[in-house]
């Protein structure tokens, strides 16, 4: 299973590289405006845990190598009352904190921008989450993804997204490229609820 997950990283990191940045920026505006409209929605059927305000948040991440960049989704997302909260890493754990400061920030351990709570970044209440957007390697119309191997979101989903009572929409993002017919999947990957590509919105609510 870990050999057919390597491999399948392989394979769909190198067709995401294999676009143009000018084309991963243009399928990225898409994705924005699709994954506001969805959370509007959401919210509008009742599907989120928690309605914006008070406190409430929906996490997105720092896209790095690639990703899908869903920093365009930020200020909508706060006009519309939320706070936007980021994955914050210690050592094999992940919390998500909001930056309500420009100079609140520092670079991560994998190089990547997060938060900084010495420097005034608050962590977020998982029971104040209403969706987490959720970057990865690949995606399946199913919601199964395929992560970069470390299990953080796995780890987070599993064990503080997952308690007693509502819990937070789980929201993946990709490129259209990034979809997959099928992936291995081992008994701690966590599914994906909703999955939104350049192409579209893909609910895959898993039951939960």
């Amino acid at each position: 299973m870990i050999d057919e997950k390597t491999r399948l990283r392989r394979r769909y990191l190198a067709v995401r590289q294999a676009w143009s940045e000018s084309r991963r920026a243009e399928a990225s505006a898409v994705i924005c405006a699709r994954l506001v409209a969805c959370v509007a929605d959401l919210c509008r059927t009742g599907r989120l845990p928690v309605p914006p305000g008070a406190g409430a948040a929906v996490a997105l991440y720092q896209a790095v190598r690639g990703e899908v960049d869903v920093s365009g989704a930020a200020v909508k997302l706060a006009e519309a009352g939320w706070r936007v909260a980021y994955p914050v890493t210690d050592g094999p754990r992940m919390a998500f904190y909001h930056a309500a400061r420009p100079d609140a920030w520092r670079t991560g351990g994998f190089g990547i921008r997060e938060p900084d709570p010495a420097t005034g970044a608050e962590r977020v209440d998982p029971a104040r989450l209403a969706a987490v957007v959720v970057p990865g390697v690949a995606f399946t119309a199913g919601g199964h993804r395929l992560g970069y191997g470390g299990g953080y979101y796995d780890r987070w989903f599993a064990e503080e997204g997952s308690a007693e009572g509502e819990v937070p929409v789980r929201i993946g993002v990709c490129f259209s490229c990034q979809l997959a017919s099928w992936l291995p999947v081992d008994a701690h990957d966590q599914r994906v609820d909703v999955v939104i590509t350049e192409e579209g919105v893909i609910p895959c609510w898993s039951g939960r």
